[in-house]
């Protein structure tokens, strides 16, 4: 196991509390313990919090820029563990 996907997404009245960042905090203790060296997320271009969030906690991206199944434009975001 080496890589690990995650999608955090938080219900639109509890956003700007602090349950993204403490999510993303779990996801990687979680991920390191099982061993994975990269987590990664798509994040829609759209999405000026998410992008923040990702950043914040040490995410990158290539900025390439692809459509998902869903129709939306994002991008993938990884991080080392």
């Amino acid at each position: 196991m080496s890589i690990v996907s995650l999608g955090v997404e938080v219900y639109l009245d509890e956003r700007s509390k602090g349950y993204a960042t403490a999510a993303m905090k779990q996801a990687f203790m979680l991920a390191t313990e099982r061993g994975y060296k990269i987590i990664q997320d798509q994040v829609r271009v759209d999405n000026k919090p998410s992008i923040a969030l990702h950043e914040r906690c040490g995410f990158e991206t290539d900025g390439y820029v692809f459509i998902n199944k869903k129709g939306k434009e994002v991008c993938i975001y990884t991080s080392a563990l």
